[in-house]
Formats: structure tokens, C-alpha cells, sequence
């Protein structure tokens, strides 16, 4: 499932901004960017970039993205308002990666950056 259109960063002219400017902490497989939002929004948006370095087959790409949107979902209940997020995937990453430990690898990340409340 993907994630809802109120949690997706379309805006292309963000993510300029995000690479300029925003913050960043990074796990072994994931490096997450973000910053708040400009106007106040009533949710925070995310993108997930899987670079052509990843893999070169569309799908494997595309498998690991949807992976990241429901591990994202999972924590949807929990994320504060306000923040632009861009998750992106490093090289040699497994791509037998699980959806339960791309949850845990966010978990952690959006803890530390303060975009979800405390560990469930």
C-alpha cells in the first residue's frame, strides 16, 4: 500500500532545499534527510529515493521503495506534523531487506531526529 497523498513529498522544488539544507542522520542502509516545512501542514510529507547505484532493475528498486512506504505506514500514527523527510537508500544495501527491519532502521532514525514520539 502507498503511503496516503497528504504524507508524500511532491514537490520537487523541496528537494534542492533538503539536499542544501536539511538535517541529516544516516544507519548502515538508510540516510534520511529533513527539514520543517515552510507553511505550517497538518502532516509530515516523505519521498524515497532508490538510486539507479542501488540496483539496476526497476523492480528490485521498486520492491525496496514499497518496503520503506510500509515500514512509513506503520508509523504514520505517530509522526508530528510539520517536517518535509527524503529517505534515501544506500549502495550495498541487501535487497532481501525485510519490511519488519526497514521499521526498526526508521524507528530509530525518526526518534533521533525528533519526528516521532518515543519508541512502542
Amino acid at each position: 500500500m502507498a503511503l496516503p497523498r497528504c504524507h508524500r513529498l511532491r514537490q520537487r522544488d523541496r528537494f534542492p532545499a533538503l539536499y542544501r539544507g536539511g538535517r541529516k542522520l544516516s544507519t548502515p542502509s538508510l540516510l534520511f534527510r529533513w527539514l520543517p516545512q515552510p507553511e505550517s501542514s497538518a502532516s509530515s510529507r516523505f519521498a524515497i529515493v532508490v538510486s539507479l547505484k542501488v540496483h539496476k532493475r526497476a523492480v528490485r528498486r521498486n520492491l525496496l521503495r514499497r518496503r520503506l512506504q510500509a515500514a512509513l505506514l506503520q508509523l504514520r500514527e505517530r509522526l508530528r506534523p510539520g517536517f518535509d523527510g527524503l529517505l534515501t537508500v544506500k549502495t550495498g544495501i541487501d535487497l532481501n531487506t525485510s519490511t519488519a527491519e526497514f521499521l526498526q532502521e526508521l524507528e530509530d532514525l525518526l526518534t533521533r531526529a525528533e519526528i516521532i514520539h518515543g519508541r512502542q
